[in-house]
């Protein structure tokens, strides 16, 4: 699969979820990211990730001032199967991030995945 085709598929599986959890998709600047409100108002974060075999994946960003309350991590599987969604407050996601030279990184982990809010997972969902 060419990273064309890997894109299609994590942009279909943001658009999936908004939709199944009746999110609605708010305009940005940056039409590469992907923000929903909630029905609470909450200003949603949207990013998927496709999830490999023996790959501990993470959600990666450059931007430190990004607007939203939470963080919706996607995972999919190579070939587009929904394996993994999960919800983490942006006061979770600053105190457990990673940085480097260039990015910011909320890696999926046993550790992580003990603290955040699976809103839906495949079972049984291997870390």
């Amino acid at each position: 699969m060419d990273r064309r085709d890997d894109r299609e598929l994590l942009e279909a599986a943001k658009e999936n979820v908004a939709m199944l959890y009746g999110w609605h998709r708010l305009d940005h600047a940056d039409s590469r990211q992907f923000y929903a409100r909630d029905r609470r108002g909450r200003i949603l974060w949207l990013k998927a990730r496709t999830k490999y075999d023996g790959q501990s994946p993470s959600w990666d960003w450059t931007n430190e001032r990004v607007p939203y309350d939470d963080l919706i991590g996607i995972l999919i599987s190579p070939t587009g199967d929904l394996l993994l969604v999960m919800r983490a407050s942006r006061g979770l996601v600053e105190k457990r991030k990673a940085i480097n030279k260039e990015s910011y990184r909320f890696r999926w982990n046993a550790e992580n995945a003990a603290l955040v809010e699976i809103l839906w997972t495949v079972e049984p969902f291997d870390l």
